[in-house]
């Protein structure tokens, strides 16, 4: 293994020794449009994981939560209400702002968690899974592609085949909106929020991105420090 790693230094390092001159002649260009997609990308993955940590900070069991709802129920209204969930076991916080504000919950309510796979095209056999999580929730999961735009109108298509028949037009898609605020941090860091806040406000908004009829979509938002 040395002896080969040796070779193709001796190689490698000559050439690499020979294109350093051209960095002075236009090939600093691409060197810092690289870095620049670099920064913009790893600042997306590294905010956005922060943002979800402290979304999902609130501790609270979804099974839990269930459970006392079920058993002390609010004032029930009629419909299905559907909430978007980011994690399978995490409260939605549009299902927590909805019990804190209106104190209602609709007759039934569906979490909804989209999942992209590692892979162009998932099969359509395997596109939903359908699980009932008490006589009144029900979690769907469905997986896409990376090549695939989700749609909810199909997901709910698919899950009238396996017995959860949804209206689109008769179901209320509740969606959080988070207002984001960037903390204490040092002053390199802090550029790196705001370009995040930049970012987050050129991102395409979720019920465009799943197709959801605009008409059917309602935002409760909160305030987020990242």
């Amino acid at each position: 293994v040395a002896v080969i790693l040796v070779l193709m230094l001796c190689i490698d390092v000559p050439l690499f020794t020979a294109n350093l001159v051209k960095i002075f002649s236009g090939g600093w260009l691409p060197l810092c449009l690289g870095l620049v997609m670099f920064i913009i990308m790893t600042t997306w993955k590294s905010e956005r994981f922060r943002l979800l940590r402290r979304m999902h900070e609130h501790g609270n069991s979804l099974e839990a939560m269930i459970a006392s709802l079920e058993k002390s129920p609010p004032v029930r209204v009629p419909g299905t209400a559907v909430y978007m969930s980011r994690a399978l076991n995490v409260i939605p916080f549009a299902m927590l702002h909805n019990l804190k504000h209106n104190k209602v919950l609709h007759e039934r309510v569906v979490l909804l968690t989209l999942r992209t796979e590692d892979a162009p095209y998932v099969h359509n056999v395997r596109r939903v899974t359908i699980e009932q999580l008490s006589p009144t929730f029900w979690r769907v999961v469905a997986s896409y592609g990376w090549r695939e735009t989700p749609n909810v109108e199909e997901i709910f298509h698919r899950c009238g085949l396996e017995g959860l028949n949804c209206r689109m037009m008769e179901t209320s898609f509740f969606m959080s909106h988070e207002s984001l605020i960037i903390g204490k941090r040092p002053w390199y860091l802090r550029l790196r929020g705001k370009l995040f806040l930049a970012l987050q406000r050129n991102a395409l908004r979720a019920p465009d991105q799943f197709e959801i009829p605009p008409n059917r979509v309602i935002e409760l938002g909160t305030q987020v420090e990242i």
